[in-house]
This record gives structure tokens, sequence and C-alpha cells, in this order.
């Protein structure tokens, strides 16, 4: 599953945000993003859209890892997002892991935690997908 998530990235803006998945278990799925300057904000830390845009990435290849894992005729949707940034900073890679809280017919949630390479907290995130 891992291989087909990362084959997925190609030509995506995932793969333009250096993201890439590299552990995954029963109720979690792992991510690293490599940061580069680009993704600074003027004061020179992790620009906050960026830490957004990479927890809505895990838990979207979540919900879709689970519904290709259960053969559903579905797509799945972000419908919310609600993400607080605990600490700046300018650390690479930053590890995502999303953790399955709800998974249901057509409601899929997960909490997103983000750290740096110093396994400080950075980013929570809750992320609310739809499947249809």
């Amino acid at each position: 599953m891992l291989s087909l998530a990362n084959r997925m990235l190609e030509n995506t803006f995932m793969k333009k945000l250096s993201i890439s998945f590299f552990e995954m278990g029963e109720d979690f799925l792992k991510a690293k993003m490599i940061v580069d300057s680009s993704m600074y904000q003027p004061f020179g830390f992790v620009h906050g859209g960026v830490l957004v845009s990479l927890a809505e990435s895990v838990a979207s290849m979540s919900s879709y890892l689970f519904i290709e894992k259960n053969n559903l005729d579905k797509q799945s949707s972000t419908i919310q997002v609600s993400s607080n940034h605990i600490r700046p900073t300018k650390s690479s890679p930053l590890i995502a892991k999303a953790v399955n809280v709800h998974l249901g017919k057509t409601i899929h949630i997960f909490d997103v935690s983000i750290r740096d390479d110093r396994d400080k907290l950075i980013n929570i995130s809750k992320i609310t997908n739809i499947l249809t």
C-alpha cells in the first residue's frame, strides 16, 4: 500500500512539497516532508499553509488507502480542516502522523500531528473527509 501511495504522488502538489509516505499500521499513516526555504513565511519559519497541506495530504491518502483496501467504489474529499500551530520551526524533515478517529461509510475523521526532527510537536490538525 505504501508503494501505491508514493506512486500516486507523481505530478501532484504533494510531490512539489516533497511529501513521501513511509509507515502505516492498522489505524495510522505516516509521511515525511523535506522542508526548504521556499516553504518559509517572511519571518523565516515554515508557513502555516504548508503545515495544513501536509496534514490534509496524509489524512486524504489514509482515506484513499482505506477505500482501496476495502474495494469500495467511492472517492474521498476533505470537507473540514481544523489546524492549530503549536510552535514555529525551520526543521527538516517534518513528520506527520494521521490517526484514524472514525472510519464510517460516508465520513472519515483523522487526528494529525506534525513533529520536527527533534520530535517537538509543531502542529495538530483534525481532518474530516467525506466519501461519495
